[in-house]
């Protein structure tokens, strides 16, 4: 494209050229600008994809309030916090970020309405090392549910090359889980000066420092679209109020929702307790099942001959209403000992003779 137009229009300039200053002036001045051509072909195989997607990404059209000026910190970035009041029915969520949170901090744009409330540190400007910086001398007035830490796009600048990126933000996750057992991360804001190569290796590289961690991490890419130039604004770093703001707190409030239930869903997780085996001795069985037994205290007694001989006894109680004796008996139904009818078991016989002498 850059090379279309150097060349339409240097070539009109030596036909113009040509017609004031002759035609040995003209082949002069004609291989002058072959040698430039080749020399920017040369150029452009070196430099000219950066070049393009420089030109194309380099400014939103979306547009910003303007920012506030903020107290300078501990960390030489200008730094501000807010906390919301405190409240029964929902959670505390503390988001620590860069610019990016400048905005919802201002209370220009506002967070998206549900059962969570967010407070918010902002430090822009600030790189991994300064977010860590203020994340220690912070005080807060409670203690937070949940710290969402969103990646700093500044190191995307800062830093020398992604590794020493992806060092810095292991001591920031490392120092922030220190202080605070539930962390997270959202991922940066894609910027549009900045190459999408780059971008891509450096939130891969902090991928690989928070899961080693341990930390849940959830991207931003995919949602913001370099092509979709009204979510910047013309810096091509921040966000739009309207269109690209609306899509990262709607990301912030989905991201501390999703971390929340699955941080609930493992503390009421209960491992099974373990089953308890009973022992119980072995109770000796009687030498004939037949033998009248007898209930004594909720134990079994075999009954000798005597003692079915006597008769039961009787008990005299009192009667509630009027005192008059009552005399109570047991009763008992008399157990057949015949189990089939006579007729039954000629009928049996008949059938299958018994062999066996005994009756």
């Amino acid at each position: 494209m850059f090379l279309y137009a150097f060349r339409c229009h240097v070539g009109s300039l030596f036909v113009v050229l040509w017609l004031l200053g002759g035609e040995r002036q003209f082949e002069r001045r004609w291989s002058i600008y072959h040698r430039v051509l080749s020399l920017l072909k040369v150029c452009s195989q070196l430099m000219c994809p950066f070049c393009i997607k420089f030109y194309v990404y380099s400014r939103g059209t979306g547009t910003r309030s303007r920012p506030r000026q903020y107290p300078v910190s501990v960390s030489g970035k200008t730094h501000k916090l807010v906390v919301p009041a405190h409240s029964v029915d929902k959670k505390f969520v503390l988001v620590v970020g860069d610019s990016h949170l400048r905005t919802v901090a201002d209370g220009n744009v506002m967070m998206p309405k549900g059962n969570l409330s967010f407070g918010i540190m902002t430090i822009p400007g600030a790189s991994a090392c300064d977010l860590r910086t203020e994340l220690l001398h912070a005080t807060l007035p409670r203690t937070p549910d949940a710290v969402c830490i969103l990646a700093p796009s500044n190191n995307l600048t800062t830093s020398s090359t992604p590794a020493v990126a992806g060092e810095e933000f292991r001591k920031l996750l490392i120092s922030a889980r220190e202080r605070w057992h539930n962390v997270f991360v959202l991922d940066f804001v894609p910027r549009l000066t900045v190459s999408p190569e780059l971008q891509n290796h450096v939130s891969r590289e902090f991928h690989s420092v928070a899961k080693s961690l341990g930390i849940p991490r959830y991207s931003t890419l995919e949602h913001f679209p370099f092509r979709q130039r009204h979510l910047w604004v013309r810096d091509g770093v921040h966000l739009s109020d309207v269109d690209g703001m609306g899509i990262l707190t709607q990301l912030l409030w989905q991201a501390a929702y999703m971390h929340l239930e699955r941080e609930g869903l493992n503390v009421g997780k209960q491992k099974p307790l373990p089953e308890r085996s009973l022992f119980l001795p072995p109770s000796p069985a009687p030498s004939d099942p037949y033998v009248w037994m007898e209930m004594v205290n909720g134990k079994k007694r075999i009954q000798s001959d005597e003692q079915r001989a006597i008769p039961p006894k009787r008990r005299v109680v009192r009667h509630e209403v009027d005192g008059r004796p009552i005399v109570l008996r047991e009763c008992f139904i008399p157990l057949n000992p015949v189990r089939f009818s006579s007729s039954v078991l000629a009928a049996m016989d008949a059938v299958v003779p018994c062999t066996s002498s005994e009756p």
